[in-house]
């Protein structure tokens, strides 16, 4: 009997550790529900405005920033990585990314429109004057494993089908890639990114070394810790921020064994489709009255497969 090879050994291996039970990750820590990017920024006015500065070009001070980010509760139905105010006139909502999405123009169009209620009387939709609004900026921070440019620009119009026509509805996200060699100038105006990309590089590097994942990240951190990556911050939530983690690799390692599930599926369903086709042609030539050898020739099939195929048949 061959051996498993070793990919597909340790893809199965995963599965057992990764299957869905009612829905939700067998091994997903429910305790922390947010990510370490949205637990770093989302709810520090100063690293926020870094992030608004670097991003625009911009000077603004920390007390210019307003931390409205969506979280569930009894008044909003959704939740976001960070969102802020700049001043009155600009509303700027982040979302960090293991893999990219091409459905982000969306999510942002549900994100902007509750925060819209949120911030609007509904009453007030009914004045004659105009209501003014912040006017608002979309950005994804991706540092998957799947290469992705410096920089692309995802449309909500591209969900509309036709491009070549004009559409009423319009919303542009733009996606920045933080991985290493990665929009370098951006990260050197913004420390806190660049040290979050530099904290995530450590943890992947970690845990391809093998070591258990809390091994794995513990090591990560404390390499931060030792080379004032995150330093404040790792010491002050260490224990939160393994939790955190381990959920996140959790999910894009249950993700990528799901995506691999799926692709054999499809083959396995593939080859399950060519045998039917090829079990109708030996079928349909038999019915004609043609030989097996005949059909052998014909298909380049070996003759003792066609046969097996003719047992079936005249069962």
């Amino acid at each position: 009997m061959m051996r498993e090879p070793l990919m597909m050994s340790a893809i199965k291996s995963r599965r057992r550790c990764f299957r869905r039970k009612k829905g939700k990750l067998v091994n997903a820590n429910e305790q922390y529900k947010d990510t370490v990017f949205a637990a770093y920024f989302g709810a520090d006015a100063a690293r926020c405005c870094e992030i608004y500065n670097a991003l625009c070009n911009a000077h603004a001070t920390p007390d210019a920033i307003k931390i409205n980010t969506l979280d569930k509760n009894f008044f909003a139905k959704l939740r976001n990585d960070v969102s802020f105010l700049v001043g009155s006139e600009l509303r700027v909502l982040i979302e960090h990314q293991s893999t990219l999405n091409e459905n982000m123009p969306l999510r942002f169009l549900r994100y902007i429109v509750e925060q819209y209620e949120l911030l609007i009387e509904r009453k007030k939709l009914y004045q004659e004057r105009l209501i003014k609004l912040p006017r608002p900026k979309f950005f994804v921070f991706y540092n998957g494993k799947k290469d992705c440019p410096d920089k692309e620009v995802l449309r909500l119009s591209e969900a509309f089908g036709d491009n070549d026509k004009a559409v009423d509805l319009e919303l542009t996200v733009t996606l920045l890639n933080i991985n290493d060699g990665h929009n370098e100038k951006l990260l050197r105006r913004c420390r806190g990114l660049s040290e979050y990309a530099r904290f995530v590089s450590a943890a992947r590097r970690e845990r391809a070394t093998g070591k258990p994942l809390a091994e794995a990240l513990s090591a990560a951190i404390d390499w931060c810790v030792g080379n004032d990556v995150l330093r404040d911050f790792l010491r002050e939530h260490r224990t939160e921020v393994i939790g955190m983690l381990t959920a996140e690799f959790n999910l894009d390692e249950a993700r990528e064994v799901w995506q691999e599930e799926a692709r054999e599926e499809g083959e396995r369903r593939g080859e399950l489709r060519g045998e039917q086709r090829v079990r109708q042609m030996v079928f349909g030539f038999r019915r004609a009255g043609v030989s097996d050898e005949v059909i052998s020739q014909a298909s380049g099939l070996p003759l003792s497969e066609i046969r097996n195929f003719s047992v079936d048949f005249q069962r």
